[in-house]
């Protein structure tokens, strides 16, 4: 069982990988459908993700890119129930996948600061 005494039992969990050093840098969490529930706080994942893949779930609730971390490069949160409006000028430099698709999000999009290195 997990406990934040011990945290490279982490790695061992389905869905995770890590790196090395045993740090968290990538986290499956997927095709739970409506199982899948829940909310997303990026500012708890820990700063060595690079990539965050919860799709095919029923997540909801905001989002709020400006709390992703500098070095998460793929962000897949596409098929969930997530509300509110996307602040896309805020998104980190190394982000170079999103997918945000199939959810319930409102209001304007800013597309003139996405990171130069984004595949559109």
């Amino acid at each position: 069982m997990w406990s934040r005494d011990d945290p490279d039992d982490v790695c061992e969990w389905k869905g995770v990988r890590c790196n090395g050093d045993g740090e968290v840098e990538h986290f499956w969490w997927t095709n739970k459908d409506d199982d899948g529930t829940g909310t997303v706080v990026f500012e708890f994942l820990p700063c060595s993700m690079k990539a965050l893949r919860m799709y095919l779930n029923a997540l909801s609730g905001t989002i709020q890119l400006a709390d992703l971390l500098g070095k998460l490069e793929v962000v897949y949160l596409y098929h969930n129930q997530l509300t509110g409006s996307l602040d896309l000028d805020r998104l980190p430099a190394a982000v170079r996948e999103l997918d945000l698709s199939s959810n319930e999000f409102t209001g304007d999009i800013s597309l003139e600061k996405l990171p130069k290195g984004l595949e559109v």
